[in-house]
């Protein structure tokens, strides 16, 4: 038997792994791709995704939701697993069928929608074919994945994302040893990569429930239902979170062109980096919360979340300040000393991700009550806010790249900072302080890391390659965590921390 400290060490210490694979592809990837094809035609990978994105609110939402109904089926009423998986399973194909259209058309005549190269246009229609079919591959190997997911076995569900990332960058090898070197390229080593991932996801959910299945006749109207209403709002949620986080190169493309728009999306990889860390940490708290509120020991889930946000808000914080305090030696060693005029750009995409994203746990909670539809409302609202915003900015005030960045920051704090933790308090009918109190560490954090910024710049260290950095990152990093652990942490706090760290099997 596994005991749940030993679990939540095994998941965190595969979160870590991922993470590491995610961070060394997102950051030493686009500079060698950078050297190979030119940043403007670079520009058309990130492009892709945030393509991608537009579609992937509806799996996400989707996947929230089966993960929601999973963890309570399996924890009240087995016999509804299969009902609701294979509603959702065909729920999916029925999106899909529907946006088919417009999908052909955008591949047909992407130069409709974005600034694109006469020359290149022929690559960028083969590149959008290739990640868009992956994407949809992978949309349903997420499903598979919710499995493990809802049976605290995020491990498994990670080895999943692991061969994804490690196959584009095997199968890009491959072609570039073959002298096959274009935008293609990457398309064709997403697509393989995500099948293979795609196999192993459905391999391990038939091995950990052997008797799902996929038969149609499983398909539940009443399912569909309850489905349907919270993934509506889910689906609202997530258009929400594109229009935060994937429409802003868009509008750099179509505002500023395809050198700078190139320019962000290589720099906002670091942001990506970011979240995908701190959502790897704070994802091992996403099965406890469901299985929590499944049981109904809300006392529990009230300590637990608290104690994640308190945590990831310190450790967000510690890392994004280390970004901000090397920010100038980052871009003179990553992509070249001609890039280092954009720190400041670096800083001010990532120097409020330390608070903004210490509330990721907490909106597994919005899931678990089934209350989604005001938070969906006012992502939606924030998202647009930071549409507007950026784009009135760059537009009317000449911001430039800052401009986007300033929106950026502005909504999501509105977002994050404000209402989240008002709003979760307000459905539990808890007190409103409740969130606030575990995010103020993270804020301190913050404050002091920026005045170091200003006051301390490192230009008097030798760091002139990727290991100097590394060292005085880590230093930094230490230092930061040091302090932290003896003036933020309480013994409680220590003893649970130190508990999942030497926990064993038992």
């Amino acid at each position: 038997m596994v005991n749940n400290n030993y679990q939540t060490k095994i998941n965190l210490i595969y979160n870590a792994i991922t993470f590491v694979i995610n961070a060394l592809i997102g950051l030493v990837l686009p500079s060698f791709l950078i050297k190979e094809l030119g940043i403007s035609t670079y520009s058309l990978i990130p492009i892709s995704m945030s393509i991608t994105s537009f579609m992937v609110v509806f799996t996400i939402a989707i996947n929230g939701t089966l993960s929601r109904f999973l963890s309570v089926d399996l924890e009240n009423n087995e016999k509804n697993v299969n009902k609701t998986f294979v509603t959702s399973f065909y729920l999916l194909i029925g999106i899909f069928m529907f946006f088919l259209p417009l999908i052909v058309y955008f591949l047909i005549f992407p130069q409709r929608f974005l600034d694109i190269n006469p020359k290149d246009i022929h690559d960028a229609q083969l590149l959008f074919i290739y990640t868009i079919t992956a994407f949809i591959t992978n949309s349903f190997g997420s499903l598979f994945n919710s499995i493990p997911y809802v049976k605290n076995r995020i491990d498994l569900r990670n080895i999943a994302l692991i061969i994804s990332k490690l196959g584009v960058v095997v199968v890009i090898i491959i072609l570039f040893f073959a002298k096959y070197i274009n935008i293609q390229a990457y398309g064709i080593a997403v697509f393989v990569a995500t099948i293979l991932s795609f196999i192993y996801s459905f391999k391990t959910a038939k091995k950990l429930y052997p008797t799902l299945t996929l038969k149609f006749k499983y398909f539940d109207k009443n399912q569909l239902n309850r489905i349907s209403k919270l993934g509506f709002w889910l689906i609202i949620s997530q258009i929400g979170v594109v229009l935060f986080l994937q429409t802003d190169i868009v509008i750099v493309n179509k505002l500023l062109g395809a050198k700078l728009s190139g320019v962000f999306g290589t720099l906002v990889q670091w942001s990506f980096l970011v979240r995908t860390m701190v959502g790897m940490v704070g994802g091992v708290i996403g099965p406890i919360i469901l299985r929590l509120y499944a049981k109904n020991q809300i006392k529990q889930l009230i300590k637990l979340t608290t104690f994640s946000i308190k945590v990831l808000g310190i450790f967000a914080s510690i890392i994004v300040m280390s970004i901000v305090h090397f920010s100038n030696e980052i871009l003179k060693i990553w992509i070249g000393s001609e890039f280092q005029i954009y720190s400041i750009f670096l800083v001010l995409i990532v120097f409020h991700l330390g608070y903004n994203t210490a509330y990721s746990s907490i909106i597994n909670l919005n899931i678990a009550y089934n209350k989604a539809k005001i938070p969906a409302i006012i992502t939606v609202f924030t998202g647009l806010l930071n549409i507007i915003l950026g784009y009135i900015l760059i537009f009317y005030y000449n911001f430039n790249l800052y401009g986007i960045v300033w929106a950026g920051f502005i909504s999501l704090t509105l977002k994050n900072l404000i209402f989240t933790p008002l709003y979760v308090s307000y459905i539990m009918k808890i007190p409103k302080s409740t969130f606030y109190k575990p995010i103020i560490p993270s804020l301190v954090i913050t404050i002091f890391g920026m005045f170091l910024y200003k006051i301390f710049p490192p230009h008097y260290l030798l760091i002139n390659n990727y290991f100097s950095l590394a060292v005085y990152m880590g230093l930094f990093v230490f230092v930061l965590s040091s302090i932290s652990w003896f003036f933020f942490i309480t013994n409680e706090e220590r003893k649970k921390i130190i508990n999942i760290v030497s926990s064993k099997l038992n």
